[in-house]
């Protein structure tokens, strides 16, 4: 197996990861994964001026969380889109502050370690291995 499959196939992986923790989360909390957290959006208020930036907010995360399905599916199919649609993607991921390495929020959260200056350099970090990695591998495989 080449580097770049093994490196898709993590990726992959952490996409498919943190749609897994985001459905499991959601049931533990009662809530229909997707379904509820448009419910709770659209049910919360129609307050004009402030409205504007939380609704940005969600639609951005809504998308990011869709799209992790698109992601998942083309880095474990080895698409040569996957590269493209995962550097796109990193700009929601940092409006949302959704690590692309999964296993960083589960260590935290079974850790305790809810501190901003733990999570911060930690997602930090976690999306520069990310970008590193794919912008690497792609100049490896030219």
């Amino acid at each position: 197996m080449s580097a770049k499959r093994k490196l898709f196939c993590f990726w992959g992986c952490m996409d498919a990861l943190a749609l897994v923790v985001y459905v499991i989360h959601s049931l533990r909390h009662g809530r229909v994964p997707f379904v509820t957290d448009v419910q709770a959006f659209f049910l919360a208020g129609d307050d004009r001026f402030f409205g504007i930036a939380p609704g940005l907010l969600f639609l951005l995360d809504a998308t990011l969380l869709l799209s992790l399905f698109v992601s998942a599916w083309l880095f474990l199919n080895g698409s040569r889109y996957a590269l493209h649609f995962a550097l796109g993607q990193e700009l929601l991921r940092f409006i949302a502050f959704r690590s692309s390495v999964t296993l960083l929020p589960l260590f935290i959260g079974v850790t305790g370690l809810t501190n901003q200056w733990v999570n911060l350099p930690l997602f930090l970090l976690g999306e520069a291995v990310k970008i590193g990695s794919l912008i690497r591998v792609s100049k490896k495989t030219r």
